[in-house]
């Protein structure tokens, strides 16, 4: 018997709170997000992006008329899919509105927000992974699903700064003391704060992280911390 292959439909109230759908009540489903760099539960499709969180689009139907057309470029590049997964730190560009935002976190969920000309030609990336192929050369992936051929400079954790134009890393931000931090995850998800110190912790526990910002200082998992400067 043929294995059943995933579904392409959504329920409202089955979707991630962290995406901020609206009207979970009202209706049945949802977009759902096409396969991409973002998990599902940590993204939100482009068409939803569009007709919710930035209200350049009245419904769905608007929305995906725009995209089709080429009028959205999602990290440089013209993305014509409605469904495609926008995450943390990645750039929309809404063409005949001139507009860019960044998706960020707000109130602990997915937000966008409007930015300058100069701040959309870029983005940051997290290094979530480190390895070695065949050659000896070492590879290096992103938060985003983003593939780059590296080198032992760069560290897990390490944030780099990637260059829409020339498609290449242009600066490193290092995983280190001093470093403005954003958290994605856990109860403090969404504060950005100055790392402190990283706490290493015995056995297979994750190591923990201290930060201070805004006259407080707090703890938690050093996984859940991307650096941002």
């Amino acid at each position: 018997m043929a294995t059943k292959g995933g579904t392409h439909h959504q329920k409202r109230l089955a979707a991630s709170s962290y995406a901020r759908v609206s009207g979970r009540k009202d209706y049945t489903f949802t977009k759902k997000s096409s396969p991409g760099g973002h998990k599902a539960a940590e993204a939100i499709p482009l068409g939803i992006l569009l007709r919710d969180h930035v209200s350049l689009a009245d419904g769905m139907r608007e929305a995906k008329k725009v995209i089709k057309r080429g009028d959205v470029m999602v990290d440089g590049r013209p993305v014509r899919d409605e469904a495609f997964p926008v995450g943390i730190m990645d750039k929309v560009t809404i063409v005949p509105a001139d507009k860019s935002y960044e998706i960020g976190i707000v109130s602990k969920k997915l937000a966008a927000r409007e930015v300058g000309k100069e701040n959309a030609v870029s983005k940051i990336c997290k290094i979530t992974s480190k390895r070695t192929v065949d050659g000896g050369k070492t590879m290096i992936t992103t938060h985003d699903g983003r593939n780059f051929a590296g080198d032992n400079h760069y560290k897990v954790c390490d944030s780099v700064v990637y260059d829409f134009k020339t498609r290449k890393l242009v600066k490193t931000l290092k995983f280190q003391a001093g470093a403005k931090c954003l958290v994605t995850s856990g109860y403090h998800r969404g504060k950005t704060a100055k790392l402190v110190e990283i706490i290493e912790r015995k056995g297979s526990m994750d190591a923990e992280a201290k930060l201070a910002g805004d006259g407080e200082e707090f703890v938690t998992l050093a996984k859940y911390l991307f650096v941002i400067e």
